[in-house]
């Protein structure tokens, strides 16, 4: 593909920290009359390609048909589906690890900001939300905090389907263990040594091994700017 259509507003060098107003998803249906073993390949083959040329896509489903009663598909899709049931979970994990993880690293890389995110629920000491649209992400952010509130939060890793991060921007002189060691490149022996040498006066004087600290952290309650806050949410 040719590199310089990748430079814009959402992508490139210059882009703002933020998830993309508007991208794409694809829905894969299987256990269709005419499927072949070959149509998995095929399929992988195509969103290869994708992830190759540079581009970006929102959600990959990849889904078996449900054959009811008095449809069309109530005999030949069940048949289908059921034959092709080992081929397709291979297929869908193949895709999850070689196409879903690198795609969401490109889509959200650490450091992008998503602004108002809804927490939902605590689960495993960690607290879970969302941004208000369609398949919006699932993030995650260390600790317990209030449920029902909106914060904004920058990206620190991701999994297959989901986001961590940690509160943006983060206070170095007030964050807790687990968010200091949530931020990619400082480890808990490194997260000590942050929280004995508070506190700090800017996020330069933080000696944590991490190149661009402020990409997470500031110091104090400092307001900064929140890329995309002029339209909230994370859009379609």
């Amino acid at each position: 593909g040719d590199p310089e259509r990748l430079v814009g507003p959402s992508t490139g060098p210059d882009a703002s920290p933020r998830l993309p107003k508007l991208l794409p998803g694809i829905n894969l249906v299987h256990g269709l009359a005419g499927e072949r073993p070959e149509t998995y390949e095929h399929n992988k083959r195509f969103l290869q390609t994708v992830y190759d040329e540079g581009l970006m896509l929102r959600r990959i489903n990849v889904r078996q048909v449900m054959a009811f009663a008095g449809t069309e598909m109530a005999e030949t899709g069940a048949e289908i589906a059921q034959e092709h049931r080992d081929q397709f979970q291979s297929y869908k994990r193949e895709v999850r690890e070689t196409i879903d993880n690198p795609m969401l690293d490109r889509v959200v890389p650490p450091g992008t900001v998503l602004p108002d995110v809804h927490l939902e629920y605590h689960q495993d000491g960690k607290t879970f939300g969302r941004q208000l649209g369609t398949y919006a992400l699932l993030v995650a952010v260390p600790g317990e905090r209030e449920l029902g509130a909106a914060i904004d939060v920058a990206i620190t890793d991701h999994g297959y389907r989901s986001v961590t991060g940690v509160p943006y921007p983060l206070d170095v002189n007030a964050a807790s263990m687990d968010e200091l060691t949530a931020i990619p490149g400082i480890n808990r022996s490194t997260a000590g040594d942050v929280v004995v040498g508070r506190p700090y006066e800017s996020v330069e004087e933080v000696d944590a091994g991490v190149s661009d600290l402020s990409r997470f952290a500031v110091v104090g309650d400092l307001d900064v700017s929140i890329p995309g806050r002029e339209r909230s949410g994370a859009g379609p």
